[in-house]
C-alpha cells in the first residue's frame, strides 16, 4: 500500500483502502478507456478535489491514477 500512496502527488489525500467497500466505474473517459477490459471492481486509495485514485480489486497492479469521483458508484449499489 505504501507503494501506491508514494506515487500519488503530494496534494492528494491518502485513503486507507477498504476492500470491503469497492466502487465501480460507470463512465470511462478517453484517458481511462483502456481500463474497461478489467473486472469493474475498484478500491479507492486517494482523493483530491473531486477525483479519486483507484486500484483494481482483482489486480492491485492495475491503477487508475485519477478519475472524477462522479464517474464511480458503490459496487453494491450499482443497481439502485
Amino acid at each position: 500500500m505504501e507503494r501506491l500512496h508514494r506515487n500519488l502527488p503530494n496534494d492528494w489525500t491518502r485513503v486507507m483502502p477498504d476492500d470491503k467497500n469497492p466502487v465501480i466505474v460507470h463512465n470511462f473517459d478517453d484517458a481511462n478507456e483502456k481500463y474497461k477490459q478489467y473486472d469493474n471492481c475498484w478500491i479507492v486509495f486517494g482523493t483530491w478535489k473531486g477525483k479519486v485514485a483507484l486500484y483494481n480489486g482483482y489486480d492491485e497492479n492495475v491503477i487508475i491514477q485519477s478519475i472524477s469521483a462522479w464517474k464511480t458508484c458503490d459496487y453494491y449499489d450499482q443497481d439502485s
